[in-house]
């Protein structure tokens, strides 16, 4: 099962893959044109992986 947050940054990606703008995606989901702006970003500059989950942060577990 996959958490929200997952789920519709997946969402975010495929409306951007299908020529949506970004307010238009935000709008869709709920989200700020900057998140979705975001979204796309990780996704260029590190792949699904990347886009889709957060970063390990450090500090306690």
């Amino acid at each position: 099962m996959q958490s929200v947050r997952t789920t519709l940054r997946a969402l975010a990606l495929r409306q951007l893959d299908q020529g949506q703008s970004t307010p238009a995606v935000g709008a869709n989901l709920g989200l700020s044109a900057k998140a979705v702006w975001q979204i796309g970003k990780r996704y260029l500059d590190g792949g699904l992986e990347r886009a889709l989950f957060d970063a390990a942060r450090p500090g306690k577990a």
